[in-house]
């Protein structure tokens, strides 16, 4: 891992020894647009997915409820990787696990869905945005789908301590070159800690 993948680890690990899963900023019970978007996309169960920053994330129990049966999940924090894990328990075993930082991942397969909820508005430069766009082009099947979840132009600045880049669906539509954006929805998330935060959700599809 380089020098900033490093700081980015620790920065992530402090976090979650920190605050229990359900004390964090975008903790939710049940990620209802995400899941909503994964059946209007209509893929079978059998599909392979892969869940970006996905650390203590709700989405992958659901998944795995729903029968999907080739879900990796990607986190630079080890100790969200474990606690996801063991929140998990016998289910952990189904899942593939990968602790890396998104911006040094190396596909060595492609999926049928890329999830992110909450991990892309970190990247804060051009370079940062670019290398993320370049690699979900290479991750995705063609024809395969992307959903984004990331703070709109109404969200908070930063988040746990750290700048953020905000959108719109017309941004991002500019941004992710190579995908078709089929849906977007925007969501009022309401913090355990009680705090307002506006989310834009977008399904983008892979060009054939």
């Amino acid at each position: 891992m380089s020098e900033q993948g490093e700081i980015r680890k620790q920065y992530w690990d402090k976090i979650y020894s920190l605050r229990p899963t359900e004390e964090m900023g975008w903790h939710q019970d049940i990620p209802e647009i995400s899941l909503s978007f994964v059946r209007s996309a209509g893929l079978p169960k059998n599909i392979s997915i892969i869940d970006i920053g996905a650390g203590e994330s709700s989405l992958a129990s659901h998944l795995v409820e729903f029968g999907s049966s080739r879900l990796t999940i990607l986190d630079v924090s080890e100790k969200a990787v474990q606690r996801s894990r063991d929140q998990l328990k016998d289910h952990a075993s189904k899942i593939r696990w990968m602790r890396t930082d998104i911006l040094e991942f190396v596909p060595d397969q492609q999926y049928d869905l890329w999830h992110d909820r909450a991990c892309f508005h970190f990247l804060t430069s051009d370079e940062e945005v670019s290398k993320y766009v370049e690699i979900t082009q290479k991750a995705v099947v063609p024809g395969g789908y992307l959903i984004l979840g990331t703070f709109s132009l109404q969200g908070p600045m930063k988040c746990s301590g750290l700048p953020i880049r905000r959108y719109d669906h017309r941004l991002l539509r500019k941004t992710f070159l190579g995908f078709k954006l089929e849906k977007f929805q925007y969501l009022d998330h309401i913090t355990p800690a009680g705090k307002l935060q506006n989310y834009i959700f977008c399904l983008f599809k892979a060009e054939d």
